[in-house]
């Protein structure tokens, strides 16, 4: 008896073990999925009222989507930005081909401050994602995971 119920007690140990292994190994919330305009945070001093008005209002309508096949679209007023991304852990970087429908190389002619790659980060819990100032912009943009 004593050894049935030394097995059945391995047994059980052994299942808890599982248990906590494969829960431990479930998954993160990765980038992929629609994202939707947050805030916009920028040190003070470095934008007038007028400019971070107007971002903001170009911002509200702003959503991204990141895809499964590693491209994305930043829908942002009339300029939308299209391309491929990456991420690491919860560092995301999205790099744009289009930007206006126009290629990179050829947006830069207008505005040459235009950055090759935004970086950003994922929270832990896959809410929230945060972009960096680019092109030698100051700030961060961040956005919500859209539930719909």
């Amino acid at each position: 008896m004593l050894l049935r119920n030394a097995s059945f007690n391995t047994l059980v140990l052994g299942l808890a073990a599982f248990g906590l292994v494969i829960s431990g190994c479930a998954k993160k919330p990765g980038a992929e999925g629609k994202w939707v305009y947050k805030d916009i945070v920028v040190p003070t001093g470095t934008a007038n009222t007028k400019q971070l008005d107007a971002a903001k209002k170009a911002l509200s309508v702003s959503s991204i989507d990141i895809n499964k096949d590693k491209t994305f679209t930043w829908n942002l007023a009339q300029t939308p930005i299209a391309g491929t991304w990456t991420s690491t852990d919860t560092k995301v970087t999205l790099t744009p081909k289009t930007i206006a429908k126009r290629s990179v190389e050829e947006f830069k002619k207008y505005a040459p401050t235009v950055a090759d790659d935004i970086h950003g980060s994922l929270s832990e819990d896959g809410k929230t994602l945060v972009l960096d100032g680019a092109g030698g912009q100051q700030g961060k943009i961040s956005f919500s995971r859209s539930e719909g």
